[in-house]
């Protein structure tokens, strides 16, 4: 488990206010394992706040999938027949994806108020 970071108490409130969401939505829950990353608050250019793990020290020891991706002149090619085009915004994209029960430690991340 890496140490937690020292928050100001404005930045904690944040934290507690994306937890709750995060547990109401059923996308986290309380957690007991050895697994745990740091919480880090991203302000973006608008200056809203965004909720992010500090993953890195899990990506170094994790084992890469090595895959091509598709070309974008290949992909632009393919759409060009197209009459419709439409977008989606995944604001929450992540909370889409599914872990896998063996991984679900491995995302830990951890809090003032515990380990979720």
């Amino acid at each position: 488990m890496l140490k937690r970071r020292r928050q100001a108490q404005s930045e904690s409130t944040v934290v507690e206010e994306n937890v709750r969401k995060m547990l109401a939505a059923g996308v986290i829950e309380e957690g007991d394992g050895a697994w745990g990353f740091p919480v880090v608050l991203v302000r973006k250019k608008d200056g809203e706040v965004r909720f992010c793990v500090d993953y890195r020290a899990l990506n170094k020891v994790t084992k890469k999938d090595v895959y091509p991706l598709p070309r974008i002149d290949e992909t632009l090619e393919a759409l060009g027949g197209a009459l419709l085009f439409s977008t989606l915004d995944l604001k929450t994209g992540y909370w889409q994806i599914r872990v896998a029960e063996k991984d679900k430690a491995k995302t830990a991340f951890t809090t003032q108020q515990g380990l979720y």
